[in-house]
């Protein structure tokens, strides 16, 4: 076994690094900078990222299974690459389909990892706003340049194609809308996940799922100003609670269309039935996330760099944690 703070080797099983007499069961490492600290440290405080314990963060050989330090990238002895068992965890993951069959795979009857929301609206879940927030927060500065520069560019190609009134301008906005909401939520969901997200990532969902994605939109804004419609046209004001259930219960369609391969249909109809479960629960979230955006806009709207990628990443958070997928073990 491999000292992770001097890189020494030791005989397995040794509770005392010999070279430097560090303890290997009192440390975490964090799996994106690597640095190593107490064992009672939680999240990394350069990135934000969750920190392994030495389960996860002994490097070795992917082929002959030696321990090495974190510096080493190749095994002497094979040639083959040295790695974390995070990372060789994270290079294991399936690709996900939404009854868990394992696309990778040949043979599409081999079911792993299931993603079942029927398990979530048989079981429930636990809302933990606090805690979803207070995350979102350590998470958020990691990436917060790419935040910034996305909605500075989004309002920028938003502003130009407002001064234009004709079907290409509109075509044009509404395929904006969808790549800024989905992008955003593809950004935070990598970062959940202990990725690095870059600026190409906020095209990916449009670039691969952007049908899907543009019949949700349609069939979301069309259902939820339902209730609004009807209160406009009968003047009856119980209608707009149609609009607001509606509005709550589609809360996940975009990510689960950005981290799943499933349809447009199927999402409206997964995120309806499992936010019912705790709908008032969820109402009460959005309703704190809606105070943290005012609050972001009254500051003279500078605030808002903060306020709306930690509304974001706190919708990324409760649904990783709703859906207990393995892919987030390290929230």
């Amino acid at each position: 076994m491999t000292c992770p703070k001097c890189g020494s080797h030791n005989v397995d099983g040794s509770k005392f690094c010999q070279a430097c007499g560090a303890t290997f069961n009192d440390w975490s490492i964090c799996p994106l900078c690597k640095k190593i600290y107490d064992k009672e440290s939680d999240f990394c405080p350069s990135d934000g990222s969750r920190l392994l314990s030495r389960e996860y963060s002994v490097y070795k050989c992917t082929k002959c299974g030696r321990e090495y330090s974190q510096d080493a990238k190749k095994c002497p002895l094979d040639g083959a690459d040295v790695m974390s068992e995070y990372e060789i965890l994270l290079s294991q993951k399936p690709k996900w389909s939404f009854d868990g069959t394992n696309v990778n795979d040949h043979n599409k009857n081999e079911k792993r990892h299931r993603l079942d929301p029927e398990d979530v609206v048989r079981n429930g879940f636990e809302l933990k706003i606090g805690q979803w927030i207070s995350r979102a927060w350590d998470l958020i500065f990691a990436d917060i340049w790419l935040y910034i520069a996305v909605i500075c560019l989004s309002a920028l190609l938003s502003y130009i194609l407002n001064l234009g009134d004709n079907i290409v301008t509109d075509i044009a906005t509404f395929t904006l809308n969808i790549a800024f909401s989905s992008g955003m939520y593809y950004v935070a969901l990598r970062r959940i996940k202990g990725e690095s997200p870059s600026i190409s990532d906020v095209v990916e969902p449009l670039r691969t799922k952007f049908l899907q994605l543009a019949i949700a939109s349609i069939l979301t804004g069309l259902l939820s100003s339902l209730g609004y419609t009807l209160w406009y046209i009968t003047g009856f004001f119980p209608f707009v609670l149609i609009s607001i259930y509606l509005g709550v219960s589609y809360m996940f369609v975009i990510t689960l269309i950005v981290d799943t391969d499933v349809d447009a249909l199927t999402a409206l109809k997964t995120s309806r039935r499992v936010t019912s479960k705790r709908w008032f629960g969820i109402l009460g979230m959005l309703l704190i996330e809606l105070v943290i955006l005012v609050a972001g806009a009254l500051c003279f709207g500078i605030g808002l760099f903060v306020a709306y990628p930690l509304v974001v990443m706190t919708n990324a958070i409760a649904y990783a944690d709703i859906f207990k997928r393995e892919l987030f073990n390290f929230i």
